[in-house]
């Protein structure tokens, strides 16, 4: 009997000791399992953190993207502006040096016009001058005939009126060919002026015949 007592005693003395070794593993794989949980949460955590910041990231590089787009879009739209300006000043600046142009040519005409009238007026002032001189030197060369002492003149020599007048035609005539001579060296100093054959050149100007006539018109 006392025998089975510490049989038994020893079988249990054995399972208590198993037992306590069996509690022993089982605390330390719970430690460990509790360890591996701790991991397992800490790896997660830091998964979650990671994938948020590339997300953040990824947003952000997204919003610089479309910023950028937008900001292109503005310079495109900034540059279209720019040289639809530019080309607006370009036509303004031609339609200004178009009326610069016009308003050389005509103040070039103006001049020419003003230079020929006042030849004009000098040459009509010295043809009546002309006149006046030869009548007076018609009637002073009769006054000496009829008043000559001792006496008169084999031939009659009073200049009648168609004397006058023929010499009065004359005096024209060689005026005439002085207005044409004055008119040919003036269009030719015009046709040879670059400045002012400049708009001739360019088909606008007066040019040679177009002063000629000019000339006509105002000697009427």
């Amino acid at each position: 009997m006392q025998n089975d007592l510490e049989l038994k005693l020893t079988v249990s003395e054995y399972e208590r000791q198993q037992l306590i070794k069996e509690s022993a593993c089982l605390t330390e794989k719970m430690h460990k399992t509790l360890n591996l949980e701790n991991e397992v949460f800490d790896y997660k955590e830091r998964k979650e953190k990671n994938v948020y910041e590339k997300l953040m990231k990824l947003e952000g590089d997204l919003t610089a993207k479309n910023t950028s787009r937008l900001n292109d879009v503005d310079m495109e739209n900034e540059i279209s502006r720019i040289k639809s300006a530019n080309l607006q000043s370009q036509l303004e600046i031609q339609q200004l040096e178009g009326e610069k142009n016009e308003c050389l040519k005509k103040k070039e005409d103006l001049k020419l016009q003003a230079l020929m009238s006042l030849v004009l007026k000098n040459i009509s002032i010295n043809k009546y001058c002309l006149k006046l001189k030869l009548m007076r030197l018609l009637m002073e060369i009769t006054s000496i005939e009829f008043n000559f002492k001792g006496h008169r003149p084999k031939k009659d020599t009073t200049f009648s009126n168609e004397d006058v007048n023929t010499g009065i035609k004359k005096v024209n005539e060689d005026t005439d060919s002085e207005e044409d001579e004055v008119c040919n060296e003036t269009a030719n100093f015009v046709t040879s002026n670059p400045k002012v054959n400049k708009a001739s050149t360019n088909g606008t100007g007066v040019g040679k015949s177009s002063l000629h006539e000019h000339w006509r018109d105002l000697r009427r």
